[in-house]
């Protein structure tokens, strides 16, 4: 543990203007603040001696502004102990004062909750952390939303003072949710650009608690802002990720229910007599359905529902990682467990057949990770198709 202060600005952008320090930055008499060097962060590191345990305490603060201030004035007549009434005057604590000076203002508030380093000379460090983002979002319904580009998708929120600059659905592309596991194909992107300079750690921390309170499941959240999520409620199946940047907000998200919506299922039988499903979810070398497979479940069944006469061949597909005949055991082991589950749900088993065709049928190539997470799938088959 280190004993003198470290007060660290790690991974900060520059801003595209000068803020000055804020008004309770209290200089002595006869100086005034000088050259300022202004940044926004993205992750704040302070540790100081803890006089209760002997030891240091750290923190980790998401997001601020950031200052290195020149002071002028008489340079030989400026240090802490002419400094120090101004500043605890003006509501600082003085947490380390020997050597290299740490103060702290506005601890547990969100009104100057600020830090500050000084080692002597003319010149010293402050860091304010940010003020917290807060987002609401309402929680997607039980209805499959039409969406439009140029307008905001109804279960999220861009940021104020943000426009959307781009919407486009990619009916190939995956995206990497958890190492080795994809959401997608199709993805829809929708990107945001404005005057708003919120930081990827600010941004993160608002919209997992935004989330999370539209009762989202938090898969990811990394080092770097991003954060990816699932949602499962109302019979809904949707995965998301959200990187915030400076000025720019990107959403990437797979409508899973809504790829596999009933009656899209029933137009893809029409014209191709196949159709990929990518919302039926097992663990790796596993034929258990996962909980998370029921809206595409209910979709599928749906479909069988409304066309009485359509009887189905249901396709287990995986990689080429494995041996054959445990893959051809695999795939026809998962293809019994969709059927298992629908003939549980009412659908005669007469309708139904299940196969496992492993890895002979790719779709993908299977050299990359993104190529064997497409072939790793279900399909249906309309075995009356011409």
């Amino acid at each position: 543990m280190r004993r003198l202060i470290a007060l660290g600005v790690l991974g900060f952008a520059f801003s595209a203007h000068a803020a000055p320090p804020p008004s309770y930055l209290a200089l002595p008499s006869g100086y005034t603040v000088g050259r300022t060097e202004y940044h926004r962060y993205d992750l704040m590191e302070v540790s100081y001696p803890d006089p209760r345990s002997g030891g240091a305490t750290s923190h980790i603060k998401p997001s601020g502004h950031w200052w290195r201030i020149d002071v002028s004035g008489d340079p030989r007549h400026f240090d802490f102990t002419v400094w120090r009434p101004a500043l605890e005057g003006a509501g600082w604590t003085v947490l380390q004062a020997q050597g290299t000076f740490v103060l702290r203002r506005g601890e547990g508030t969100n009104a100057g909750d600020a830090w500050l380093k000084y080692t002597g000379g003319t010149r010293f460090d402050m860091v304010e952390i940010a003020r917290p983002t807060e987002i609401t979002l309402p929680s997607p319904g039980a209805v499959i939303e039409e969406l439009h580009a140029g307008e905001d998708v109804p279960w999220l929120k861009s940021l104020p003072d943000m426009k959307q600059e781009s919407f486009r659905i990619d009916e190939k592309a995956l995206e990497e949710t958890l190492s080795g596991s994809y959401m997608g194909p199709p993805v829809t992107y929708v990107s945001y650009t404005g005057s708003n300079e919120i930081v990827s750690l600010e941004g993160q921390r608002a919209y997992e608690t935004a989330l999370r309170m539209a009762r989202w499941t938090i898969l990811r959240s990394n080092e770097s802002g991003v954060t990816t999520a699932h949602y499962t409620q109302n019979g809904r199946d949707i995965w998301l990720k959200v990187t915030p940047w400076p000025g720019r907000l990107t959403f990437a998200f797979s409508d899973v229910g809504a790829a596999a919506a009933a009656a899209k299922l029933r137009a893809a039988l029409d014209k191709d007599g196949h159709v990929a499903l990518y919302g039926i979810y097992f663990d790796t070398n596993k034929d258990v359905l996962r909980p998370d497979s029921e809206p595409t479940l209910q979709q599928i069944l749906a479909l069988l529902h409304d066309a009485p006469r359509l009887s189905v061949e249901i396709q287990g597909h995986t990689d080429s990682t494995g041996a054959k005949e445990h893959n051809q055991q695999l795939s026809l082991a998962r293809a019994e467990s969709v059927m298992r589950w629908l003939t549980e749900h009412g659908v005669a088993a007469a309708r139904l057949t299940a196969k496992g065709y492993a890895e002979t049928r790719p779709v993908a190539d299977n050299k990359t990770p993104e190529g064997r997470a497409r072939n790793r799938r279900v399909e249906l088959a309309d075995i009356h198709h011409k």
